[in-house]
């Protein structure tokens, strides 16, 4: 099951997804601060739990919001998420039995890592 960490992640990499996608300098405007509040504001109501140097990073200042604002932020939620995926895959029992799997061409347990 995602708890609301993965999930809150996931979200935050989906708008930022679509946050990039914008040509739009005035809609960039207006939904940066609230990307930042939503996910890193004092009253964030999605928080996600990112580095203080890459939330710094991301803080809406008084400069004009580029597409890649969050882009930091983007790649660090992404290594997180690639991180808790591949845990959950690698603790699965379909992993399991692939690695238990006598039929396979190669020594599993050679990279199989625990």
């Amino acid at each position: 099951a995602l708890g609301p960490d993965r999930v809150n992640c996931l979200s935050f990499w989906l708008l930022v997804e679509d946050f990039r996608k914008t040509t739009n300098r005035s809609v960039l405007q207006t939904r940066a601060p609230r990307l930042y509040d939503k996910f890193f504001g004092a009253s964030a109501t999605h928080p996600v739990q990112l580095s203080p140097e890459v939330i710094a990073a991301v803080e809406i200042g008084d400069s004009p919001v580029r597409k890649n604002h969050f882009a930091a932020a983007q790649t660090e939620a992404k290594q997180l998420l690639e991180q808790w995926f591949n845990e959950d895959f690698v603790g699965s029992e379909q992993w399991a039995e692939f690695c238990h799997d006598s039929s396979l061409p190669i020594d599993i347990h050679m990279v199989h890592t625990e």
